[in-house]
């Protein structure tokens, strides 16, 4: 048995301080969001994550343009990327001069807050973590069940339904592109 596979190990403490809305949204195309799903789910019962990339916005704002899925080791409770597969990220995303945006992952059950192996795997604390439930068997409304994290105040917070609306936006239409490097 792993440590990360024992309760006290998985599960955090709570914030010292509240998290503090700020003024950054994140814009995503409603299609990101289907074709995540679909690896999530399609991953079957291991978690899995993937990346959004895009551009940065002014005022701390961001536009995801791309949908992009690492090479990894999935588990039923946890999932790997290594040093070696984020290289082969970052010369996929350089040539555009996107940026990460958030990094996306599923968790076996409906628990949707982070875990220490969460908090130590993020691939920047300056992204958004977002967190689908039952291996991405999720259905909406937009953000209803899903966990969507933002790093601050040395946490990372789990943000309520409200400020999650607010920090990642959904939009209609929009041109996606999807680049699945396993």
């Amino acid at each position: 048995m792993s440590n990360f596979d024992q309760d006290d190990q998985i599960r955090r403490s709570p914030p010292q301080q509240p998290y503090q809305a700020n003024s950054a949204i994140l814009y995503a195309p409603k299609n990101a969001l289907e074709q995540t799903v679909g690896v999530l789910q399609g991953a079957g019962r291991v978690e899995t994550c993937c990346f959004w990339y895009g551009r940065d916005l002014p005022g701390g704002c961001g536009r995801v343009e791309a949908v992009v899925v690492p090479p990894q080791r999935g588990t039923w409770g946890n999932y790997d990327v290594t040093g070696e597969a984020m290289a082969a990220v970052s010369a996929a995303t350089r040539a555009k001069r996107w940026v990460a945006l958030a990094q996306v992952h599923s968790h076996p059950g409906d628990w949707v807050e982070h875990s220490r192996y969460d908090d130590a795997r993020a691939i920047s604390r300056g992204v958004l973590s977002v967190v689908f439930p039952r291996y991405g068997h999720w259905t909406g409304p937009w953000p209803h069940r899903a966990g969507i994290h933002e790093f601050q105040i040395n946490y990372w917070h789990l943000l309520s339904i409200a400020d999650a609306a607010r920090r990642l936006v959904l939009e209609g239409a929009g041109t996606v592109s999807f680049l699945d490097l396993r």
